[in-house]
């Protein structure tokens, strides 16, 4: 049996649900999984979360949202992991925001806090206009299971 990925990212806005979508799995995210199922001793830890105003960001082929966001409070940022069961994680975290960012549409999910290269997952959504100290709320639920 092969296994089977499903993601779904959620996104909140002030404590509101805005958008729930299917997530991209990166052809980078592939060889990714693939090497943590083959090379065990490696440490990077996929819980890494970034945001993009620019919806082409996200594609199989690309291996760092290139317009990514680095100001304004939603940098970067390290997601909470939590075991959900046998091959379930959800990584969240809750950006806020310090000054205004129009048409956030993008998220991604890392396994380094920077650079390229390591974008595992990425995900169009709603696109939200943010001010100072609006949250946003990225949740990415990931099922592994087998087909």
């Amino acid at each position: 049996e092969f296994p089977k990925y499903k993601a779904v990212v959620r996104v909140h806005k002030n404590g509101e649900l805005v958008a729930e979508t299917h997530n991209l799995l990166t052809n980078i995210g592939k060889e990714f999984i693939e090497d943590k199922l083959t090379n065990p001793s490696n440490t990077n830890v996929t819980k890494y979360i970034s945001l993009s105003n620019v919806a082409t960001d996200c594609s199989e082929s690309v291996t760092v949202l290139a317009n990514e966001i680095t100001t304004a409070g939603l940098e970067r940022a390290e997601g909470t992991i939590t075991d959900t069961g046998i091959g379930n994680f959800t990584g969240e975290h809750t950006f806020i925001a310090t000054g205004s960012i129009n048409d956030v549409q993008v998220a991604g999910l890392h396994w380094y806090s920077s650079g390229d290269d390591n974008l595992f997952a990425c995900a169009n959504f709603t696109s939200v206009n943010l001010e100072a100290n609006d949250e946003l709320t990225i949740s990415y639920n990931i099922y592994i299971t087998e087909a």
